[in-house]
């Protein structure tokens, strides 16, 4: 689900530029983090991994 306010607040905030430069950070972040989720590390590495994964979207405004 998309939080389209949280997702105004930032543009708002920081521009429209900055937004897009902090959407590409993140899209670029949650590949790396997903090709490391294709390593086994044991389980504390896997929650903390998903753990940023959701973190960084709810930042952004993705949300559920």
């Amino acid at each position: 689900m998309i939080d389209w306010s949280r997702i105004n607040e930032l543009r708002d905030e920081a521009g429209d530029d900055a937004y897009e430069e902090l959407r590409d950070i993140f899209l670029s972040e949650v590949e790396e983090a997903l090709a490391r989720l294709g390593y086994d590390r044991g389980p504390t590495a896997l929650a903390a991994e998903l753990h940023f994964l959701k973190g960084c979207a709810v930042n952004i405004g993705l949300a559920d």
